[in-house]
């Protein structure tokens, strides 16, 4: 078991430490990565932004960034009950839960669990087994141009990457470069992008996948079902991107959820770090009812957003 350091806040559930970090103050908020992520997706620009008129919370996941790793605890239904401890830790009620990829399907379960908690869900780009077993596949083909791209941009594309990652690396790879240099802004941000300096979320993820019960437990898919999803009443707002592998978990959210409203938008799985104002402002002003695809604005605009929060 990984304990993280003990100057970063954290909650300790069965033994196993989760690294957390809360900012701002108003409504709540709690952020969800997804998997070969951490704290450092949300804990940027986007957060800050999003802390000017919310109380921001964020946590690495078990087995990722700096939380604990542990031989069970993986599936959707396990990490929700991980944020819903968080939750009452820290004494949140009426939250909007924000999940991206896996961390929409967590988000979900853990409404399932405490409908009486979670007011609101946004998906960004939500990957849930039971509606989508099959996941991204990458181009295997295009793997050396795709690394060569990546190292002319300063990132590490040597090893056997884990499949999960390949759809950000091939995003990543055609990211203006001031966009790369602004994902890696601040500490969380430094250390799970693969820079050639920084191997260190490449390295956390072979070990999680190969000492613990993770890969079989994401796949596990007798919680988030069609039936449990036609049950949920709480609003939830899927978003994705255009060119996203997922849409047929989003097909089918739209099918069985209740109270649903969706948008498109530019971009792929991965665009809430590379096109965060649209998805601040969805956050902030969830829609009512369906809209037509959006463009997003740019990272840079965010991060001036960002940078006077800071000097705020």
């Amino acid at each position: 078991m990984d304990i993280c350091d003990d100057a970063m806040p954290r909650i300790e559930i069965d033994g196993t430490k989760l690294h957390y970090q809360q900012i701002g103050s108003g409504s709540n908020l709690l952020l969800v990565h997804g998997l070969f992520s951490s704290i450092g997706f949300w804990w940027g620009p986007l957060a800050f932004t999003l802390a000017k008129n919310h109380r921001v919370t964020a946590l690495d996941l078990r087995g990722h960034g700096l939380s604990g790793m542990t031989q069970r605890g993986y599936s959707a239904n396990d990490l929700a009950k991980d944020i819903l401890a968080l939750a009452d830790h820290l004494g949140l009620r009426d939250i909007h839960v924000v999940g991206h990829s896996y961390g929409g399907a967590i988000a979900l379960a853990a409404a399932l669990q405490a409908r009486d908690k979670i007011i609101r869900i946004t998906l960004a780009d939500a990957w849930v087994p039971a509606l989508q077993a099959q996941t991204y596949t990458p181009n295997l083909r295009k793997w050396s141009a795709l690394k060569e791209k990546l190292k002319l941009k300063g990132l590490q594309g040597e090893g056997d990457w884990p499949m999960v990652a390949m759809a950000f690396l091939e995003e990543i790879a055609e990211a203006p470069d001031d966009t790369l240099a602004n994902m890696q802004r601040g500490q969380y941000g430094r250390g799970w992008m693969p820079t050639k300096h920084n191997s260190n979320a490449i390295r956390r993820w072979r070990r999680l996948m190969a000492t613990t019960h993770a890969w079989k437990e994401f796949y596990a898919t007798s919680v988030l079902t069609s039936a449990a999803l036609r049950k949920l009443e709480t609003p939830v707002h899927i978003i994705y991107g255009k060119k996203s592998g997922y849409h047929q978990t989003r097909d089918a959210l739209l099918k069985h959820l209740p109270n649903a409203t969706n948008h498109e938008v530019s971009g792929g799985h991965y665009f809430p770090l590379l096109q965060p104002r649209g998805l601040t402002d969805l956050i902030a002003n969830p829609p009512k009812t369906a809209a037509p695809s959006v463009q997003f604005h740019s990272r840079r605009e965010l991060v001036d957003q960002s940078m006077e929060y800071d000097r705020g």
